[in-house]
């Protein structure tokens, strides 16, 4: 029989007083869980109403990422820019993959433009351009429609959009990055 010896101090569990439980920390996914119970037909907490304005909420929120998205791979682009221009005199094949990364940089940097520039038509009943022309009568009585199931379209139309653009503005400025690398790695073995 072995016998084990137990360090003095105090003990974790529920005979100690003084050991409090941690709060259990979220996790990644516990939003999602949470809006998919809300989103349940037989939940008593979910009508069109609350399904609607989840929705929208999520789908701005979607919106409202595309910015910084599209700034990061900016600067990105900007930088493998200014490092090109620090290279040395570049051997032939270095040149031509510099080349090429320049024109992948620069395809990206003008995609992710077009995902941040703004959208403005007067004609969409749901925009925001519409009340800059509207009387204030015309306000109250469009205000008094729901027009949250044609925003939600719109919007996520809109996001779809963006992010497609940012799809693309990124594989290009990957493939720009590779390319402008191994312009460098040639450069260097070459000098």
């Amino acid at each position: 029989m072995s016998t084990t010896t137990r360090l003095p101090g105090p003990r974790r569990g529920l005979a100690n007083p003084q050991h409090r439980p941690r709060p259990r920390r979220r996790a990644a996914g516990d939003h999602l869980h949470r809006q998919h119970h809300l989103r349940r037909q037989d939940s008593p907490a979910y009508s069109a109403d609350r399904g609607l304005d989840i929705e929208l909420a999520a789908v701005t929120t979607d919106l409202a990422r595309t910015d910084p998205k599209a700034g990061l791979i900016q600067a990105l682009c900007a930088a493998v820019i200014a490092s090109v221009a620090l290279f040395p005199k570049m051997p032939p094949a270095a040149l031509v993959l510099a080349s090429v990364g320049m024109a992948a940089v620069l395809s990206s940097a003008a995609l992710s433009v077009l995902a941040v520039m703004p959208r403005l038509n007067r004609s969409r009943s749901n925009s925001f351009t519409r009340w800059a022309k509207a009387t204030p009568g015309e306000i109250r009585a469009d205000a008094a429609v729901d027009r949250r199931p044609e925003r939600l379209r719109d919007l996520s139309r809109l996001c779809e959009r963006k992010m497609v653009l940012l799809l693309w503005a990124s594989i290009s400025s990957f493939v720009g990055i590779a390319a402008v690398g191994l312009a460098a790695i040639i450069t260097q073995v070459a000098a």
